[in-house]
């Protein structure tokens, strides 16, 4: 073993650029070979298994971008995932499974969906990977928010967990351009628990409320961008009040009237109009807009209020995924 001395790190850094040079193209060889890898009973340093990988990347791509670009990633951004979820980053975890993804599809155009990441994603429990506390907190947290779903007024279907996320991920997995629905949806429901505990500790005298709105404002924008990417062929507008205007979508999803707008915490809170599609959909909408164009926003969140705002996201969310 290399001692982590100067002397040793440098030695240590020339055989991984002279190995990476030779042989760009081997990517599983060269991370098994030069990877720290990963705690598979519990998380064990984390923050510096991922600076490992991340200065390892940065490394080779400052030496040769070109033998960078060839070599295959799938296995560094693998455990770049793994690390930045022990640490409790999700969207930093969502981006490098989405990398590990790519790569995969690079490497196997055909059998790519056999591959960890993909499976991890589309709750198959059997999918391989040493990543299994990443895998059980991803597909938890689905569970959990589809429970949630199944026990709003507003499901439709008697459709399983893993049919619907599996048509989920297919519907936008292959385009770059709409994989950010994915990290998008996941990192929301990652997050849920962490912001729940910030609320919990958080100071008695007041502080920032800035995670909280930019989590309901992520929420709330996925909700919006869904209904507008499984109805684009529909829609004539733009904007989201004017789209859940229009008689399609209203006629498609079962709702009367829009009402989008709130100037504090309280107008979401105690909204209570339409029927119940009026009101899981409006609400979403309302916290899409109230969170979207100012951070100067009235205090009045609790755990319990934060709880019933994300339920309303959430199944609205599942709701659209559902009906596409």
């Amino acid at each position: 073993m290399i001692q982590k001395t100067k002397d040793g790190i440098l030695f240590f850094k020339k055989q991984t650029i002279g190995y990476f040079t030779d042989k760009p193209a081997n990517g599983d060889e060269f991370f098994k070979l030069f990877g720290v890898g990963n705690g598979m009973q519990d998380p064990t340093l984390p923050f510096e298994r991922y600076r490992e990988y991340e200065s390892l990347l940065l490394d080779m791509k400052q030496i040769d971008p070109v033998k960078f670009k060839a070599i295959h990633k799938g296995m560094a951004y693998y455990f770049l995932a793994w690390t930045a979820f022990d640490m409790g980053n999700y969207e930093t975890t969502m981006f490098h499974i989405l990398s590990s993804i790519s790569e995969d599809i690079k490497k196997d155009p055909v059998g790519w969906k056999k591959n960890p990441m993909y499976l991890d994603l589309t709750l198959e429990k059997n999918g391989g990977g040493s990543a299994l506390r990443m895998q059980n907190g991803i597909q938890n947290a689905v569970y959990r928010d589809y429970d949630i779903y199944k026990k709003s007024h507003i499901k439709k279907n008697n459709i399983d967990e893993k049919k619907l996320i599996s048509t989920f991920v297919d519907n936008f997995i292959e385009d770059n351009s709409q994989r950010s629905m994915i990290s998008s949806f996941y990192s929301f429901i990652l997050e849920y628990d962490n912001m729940r505990n910030l609320l919990k500790i958080r100071s008695t005298y007041g502080g920032s409320i800035e995670p909280f709105l930019l989590h309901l404002f992520k929420g709330g924008l996925l909700f919006e961008s869904l209904l507008k990417q499984y109805n684009k062929k529909i829609i004539k507008h733009n904007t989201l009040g004017k789209i859940l205007e229009e008689n399609n979508i209203k006629e498609k999803y079962k709702h009367k009237k829009a009402d989008v707008r709130a100037n504090t915490f309280s107008d979401i809170i105690n909204y209570n109009g339409g029927n119940v599609i009026d009101n899981y959909f409006n609400i979403t909408a309302k916290i899409r807009n109230f969170t979207g164009h100012d951070l100067s926003r009235d205090d009045r969140l609790t755990v319990n209020i934060f709880d019933k705002l994300y339920k309303k996201i959430i199944a609205s969310i599942f709701y659209l995924i559902e009906l596409k």
